[in-house]
């Protein structure tokens, strides 16, 4: 799974734009101190009863365990953390999926 990580602002820390390769993730997250963390309703890999992607509820804590210049500017280098989806449709039974997530920076 690739995360990217967009900053919301010029220059310095802050919040992220959220976004996962080949899904339709989107989600901001905001910055306290090295740890971006957020509850947002977003698709990413629960499907509904006829396999078609649904919103649901997605809980992202990822902490900065590491960081480095990257290209010319000090970026995190290296992500760890949990995602956690929980979903549930019309006539449907409910799912749930937990990550575990550890990542590293790929220029």
């Amino acid at each position: 799974m690739i995360f990217r990580f967009d900053p919301t602002c010029g220059q310095g820390p802050c919040s992220v734009r959220w976004t996962v390769r080949d899904r339709q993730t989107d989600a901001v997250l905001p910055r306290q101190g090295g740890t971006y963390a957020a509850s947002v309703s977003t698709p990413l890999f629960i499907t509904n009863c006829s396999g078609t992607v649904i919103d649901e509820s997605v809980n992202v804590h990822l902490r900065v365990t590491a960081a480095a210049p990257v290209h010319g500017a000090w970026r995190a280098t290296r992500i760890e953390g949990t995602v956690n989806e929980r979903s549930s449709s019309s006539g449907c039974l409910s799912a749930s999926i937990d990550w575990n997530v550890r990542g590293a920076v790929q220029t």
